[in-house]
């Protein structure tokens, strides 16, 4: 693969994610964006309510 997302092989430090989509009981980081996908991570705080 050589065009689009894929043109080479990389990794992001963590003190280089950016804010994600904002969800109630959710603190999301993107590491990666293309158009309405995002690859981060996610920690869920609020482990008592349904998502």
């Amino acid at each position: 693969m050589s065009t689009g997302l894929f043109q080479r092989i990389g990794y992001v430090k963590a003190s280089q994610l950016a804010d994600g989509p904002i969800t109630p009981g959710q603190n999301r980081k993107k590491a990666l964006e293309a158009g309405n996908l995002w690859v981060g991570q996610c920690h869920v705080t609020a482990l008592d309510a349904p998502s």
